[in-house]
């Protein structure tokens, strides 16, 4: 596995060096272009997101209005078929578009539940509800193309939030021994995360991968995770740098 060590800053009173940024600064450097990458194909579909689902609103109501003239011509002999013709036309159209917006979302739906084994279990904890709401069969659901796009956006809205910030969280684990326990675990947004056993008894690091989080025991790190957590916790309020290794890659 490809690895680097870093320089981790957690916030508390502004006292440091010069020297210690300029140190911080360059060992950071390869793990921010990660995390800007990650962040920048986020905005990406967040943007997409929006214009699909502006899109939806208007096709759902214009084919709601062609449908109501339909139906008064129907009841309106009189009226011309040039008319009529017009109207179903326009509602080929509509259709169209509504054929182009089912493929991108099938799309978005296979990419978030593609996304489900790289997210870390708090995160897919907090979002069953919203994946659960994906139809097993887009065929057969009875779910509008609007309820739809709107999971799709509230999961990776949520992604997007997590990874924008450090986290923590106690979660069941197996340990190096072999015996499963309580630990915290600290994540830098979905890039990489920490874990320390209780009374330091075990410590480690993960990274994601297509097959689900990977986590490798580094007992070394305990004493450093102490003080990283208890900076985050608000007990140790000083700022400082802590070296903490960050796997880069997720095959490894």
């Amino acid at each position: 596995m490809n690895r680097l060590f870093a320089a981790l800053l957690l916030i508390g009173s502004p006292l440091c060096a010069s020297e210690q940024l300029d140190l911080a600064r360059t060992t950071l450097q390869e793990w921010v272009d990660v995390e800007k990458s990650i962040s920048q194909e986020m905005q990406s579909w967040r943007n997409e997101e929006a214009t699909t689902l502006d899109l939806i609103a208007i096709m759902e109501k214009e084919s709601e209005a062609l449908q109501a003239q339909l139906e008064e011509l129907e009841m309106n002999a009189s009226l011309s078929e040039d008319s009529r013709s017009e109207l179903i036309e326009e509602e080929s159209k509509v259709d169209e578009l509504r054929d182009v917006v089912i493929t991108f979302l099938l799309t978005m739906e296979s990419s978030v539940k593609e996304l489900k084994t790289w997210l870390p279990k708090p995160l897919t904890d907090k979002l069953q509800p919203f994946y659960s709401r994906i139809p097993k069969d887009p065929n057969t659901t009875s779910l509008g193309i609007a309820e739809r796009m709107q999971t799709v956006i509230g999961i990776l809205s949520s992604v997007h939030g997590f990874d924008g910030k450090i986290s923590l969280s106690r979660e069941i684990r197996e340990l190096s021994d072999g015996n499963k326990g309580e630990i915290q675990a600290l994540y830098l947004g979905l890039a990489s995360a920490y874990y320390l056993a209780p009374n330091g008894a075990d410590a480690g690091y993960g990274v994601p991968t297509a097959d689900g989080w990977k986590w490798e025991s580094a007992p070394e790190l305990a004493n450093k995770l102490k003080e990283a957590i208890a900076v985050y916790e608000g007990v140790e309020q000083e700022a400082r740098f802590l070296a903490l290794p960050i796997a880069m890659g997720g095959e490894g």
